[in-house]
């Protein structure tokens, strides 16, 4: 059965399929990421550092100090503890992150999904915010949403833009008032007011 997606009747093996790739995609970034810790990459970006010029040479060093920060960044979880805390805490996030989404579903009355398929909607969003894109995620995070809710039942796109939508605003207002708010007790306590 295919699926109305923009005007265009995708195969829903195509929907699947392409969930299929993004999860390859992820496995080879993950390993890409493991191999950037190992000594022979340093070793070899120091080497090719020293002899190589121009741009090439400021490449290179780029790549040397995110290679360095990266193998920073993984000193820093390398205890169970903290590596457990950050897990619980990103899952917990994802969970209030699925739990907006969910209530927000509840206000339109096609949309009738379980939880589960919530989550799962809500992960496909917020994984579609790693590509790069405008600051917030903005229109990936929508784009991920729409394929996930059209592609698990047979809504209207524009039923589900608006469920994904609404949510992700409702995930950014609270966020942007505690922000100001945050700003604001910032400015009116700082301490270059001493120095004036």
């Amino acid at each position: 059965v295919p699926v109305n997606l923009f005007g265009q009747n995708i195969p829903k093996t195509f929907i699947s399929n392409s969930f299929n790739s993004i999860a390859i995609i992820i496995m080879i970034i993950a390993f890409i990421l493991l191999f950037l810790q190992s000594r022979f990459v340093k070793k070899f970006l120091i080497s090719a550092y020293f002899s190589s010029k121009g741009l090439i040479h400021k490449s290179l060093f780029k790549l040397y100090m995110f290679q360095k920060s990266f193998i920073g960044a993984v000193r820093l979880v390398r205890s169970p503890f903290q590596l457990s805390f950050i897990c619980i805490l990103t899952l917990s996030l994802w969970l209030l992150f699925a739990l907006s989404v969910y209530f927000v579903s509840f206000g339109v009355e096609d949309v009738h999904l379980d939880f589960i398929h919530i989550i799962f909607i809500t992960s496909v969003a917020l994984l579609s915010v790693q590509l790069p894109s405008v600051p917030g995620g903005w229109g990936l995070f929508e784009m991920g949403g729409v394929l996930a809710i059209v592609s698990y039942s047979n809504l209207d796109v524009s039923i589900a833009f608006s469920v994904i939508f609404i949510a992700h605003l409702c995930q950014y207002i609270p966020s942007i008032i505690i922000g100001l708010y945050s700003q604001l007790i910032l400015l009116i306590s700082s301490p270059l007011e001493n120095k004036l």
